[in-house]
């Protein structure tokens, strides 16, 4: 069973990998 505060850094790390990937292809389609 995995702690409240855990599970909250978990569901951060998704969120912010899923901005930076957002992030990149912005980039990318800037940069083309």
């Amino acid at each position: 069973m995995l702690l409240h505060g855990d599970h909250a850094s978990l569901t951060i790390c998704g969120f912010i990998r899923i901005r930076g990937w957002s992030m990149i292809d912005i980039i990318q389609s800037g940069k083309r």
